[in-house]
């Protein structure tokens, strides 16, 4: 009975830990963006269109951008 209860919290917090890893990795690709001269709204709006226009996920989006794989032109 308590291993399953267990085995959900410990589902809970991974996916917690994993929103938590995406939204420290997306606040440094903003900070990267920003320092190529876009503000932090204009960051947010271009990760989200990019990862649309890529088809991919945030995560890998904004890895892309920290690697500088990405140019915003």
């Amino acid at each position: 009975k308590f291993i399953k209860k267990i085995r959900i919290l410990s589902q809970r917090v991974n996916a917690v830990e994993e929103e938590l890893n995406v939204l420290k990795m997306t606040n440094k690709a903003k900070l990267v963006l920003m320092s190529k001269g876009l503000s932090e709204d204009e960051s947010h709006k271009f990760i989200q269109k990019k990862a649309m226009e890529l088809r991919t996920t945030k995560k890998n989006l904004v890895s892309l951008i920290i690697e500088n794989k990405i140019d915003i032109y």
